[in-house]
C-alpha cells in the first residue's frame, strides 16, 4: 500500500475523513459584521491564494517534527488493534515533515505566516461568543493555549484574510449559545496538537475544541463520528463541510486557492 494511501486510510479510521477590522456583506474577503454573528457560530480564517493557512511558527514546527512524530508513533503503537492501524504506525515512523505538509497542502509547501492557524497544518476555526449587549468575542485554541478575546481585536490581526462563517443546523439560538459557554470554561487550557482523544480536556487544538464544545452543548458529534478516540487529526476543513454546518459566508472552496472579489 502506498504511503499516501495509508495516510488517507488514517483519515477514514479516526474521522469521517487543528488579522483594523474591514466589515462587509457576504461575498468578498472582508469580515462578517458583528450583527451577523450569533453566539456559538464558527469562523474559519484562511489566507488568500493559498491551499490552507500554515502557522507563523512553520520553521519551528519543522524542527520539532521528529519529536512530535515519535510521540505519535508511541501513542499509535500502544493502541493499535487492526492491521490498518499497524500499517499506519509503520508509515508514521518514516513520515517526513515535507511529506506531511505535501499531503495536507496538495503538493504545496508552507506559505507565508498565517497568525491564526493555531500551529496546525490544516487550517483554523474559532468559536463566536456574543453577549446580550451585542459585544462579540472569539474563543479559539492557539499555540499559547485556549484564548478568548474581542472580535474587533481579532479582526485587526486577520485583516485581508478570507473568512468563512457557519452555524450548526437544527438548533435554536439559545441552544447554540451553549457551545460558546462550554468553550469559555476551557480558556487557559494548554494547546496540544497531538492529543487525538477528543473528550480529553487536558489540551486542545482548534478543531478539537469545537468538537468537544459542540458535543457537550448539543449532544452531537459535529463530524457525525461519535467515537472520541481518533487515529488522525480532525481538521477545521472537515467541520466546515460537515452536513451539520450551514454556511452563511462562503468565499469559495476552503481547500483551494482563491482571492478577494
Amino acid at each position: 500500500m502506498r504511503r499516501r494511501d495509508v495516510i488517507g486510510l488514517a483519515l477514514a479510521v479516526g474521522t469521517s475523513a487543528c488579522v483594523g477590522p474591514a466589515w462587509s456583506a457576504a461575498g468578498d474577503c472582508r469580515l462578517p459584521l458583528p450583527s451577523e454573528l450569533e453566539s456559538g457560530d464558527l469562523i474559519w480564517p484562511r489566507q488568500q491564494a493559498t491551499i490552507v493557512p500554515y502557522s507563523s511558527k512553520a520553521n519551528k514546527e519543522a524542527a520539532g517534527w521528529p519529536g512530535t512524530r515519535a510521540d505519535l508513533v508511541e501513542r499509535l503503537r500502544s493502541k493499535a488493534r487492526t492491521d490498518a492501524h499497524r500499517r499506519l504506525v509503520g508509515i508514521m515512523q518514516e513520515l517526513s515533515y515535507e511529506e506531511l505538509t505535501d499531503f495536507f497542502g496538495r503538493g504545496h509547501s508552507p506559505t507565508a505566516p498565517a497568525p491564526h492557524s493555531g500551529g496546525a497544518l490544516v487550517g483554523h476555526v474559532a468559536i463566536v461568543d456574543k453577549a446580550a449587549d451585542g459585544s462579540v468575542h472569539l474563543t479559539e485554541a492557539l499555540l499559547e493555549g485556549v484564548v478568548r478575546r474581542p472580535y474587533s481585536e481579532w479582526a485587526r490581526d486577520v485583516g485581508g484574510l478570507l473568512v468563512w462563517h457557519g452555524r450548526v443546523r437544527g438548533f435554536a439560538a439559545s441552544e447554540r449559545a451553549r457551545i460558546a459557554e462550554v468553550a469559555r470554561l476551557h480558556v487557559g487550557t494548554s494547546y496540544d496538537f497531538v492529543n487525538w482523544q477528543l473528550d480529553d480536556t487536558s489540551g486542545f487544538y482548534c478543531s478539537k475544541l469545537v468538537w468537544f464544545a459542540t458535543r457537550e452543548a448539543l449532544g452531537i458529534a459535529i463530524d457525525d463520528v461519535d467515537d472520541a478516540e481518533r487515529w488522525w487529526w480532525l481538521s477545521p476543513k472537515q467541520i466546515l463541510y460537515s452536513n451539520r454546518i450551514e454556511l452563511l459566508r462562503n468565499p469559495g472552496d476552503y481547500g483551494l486557492p482563491n482571492s478577494c472579489k
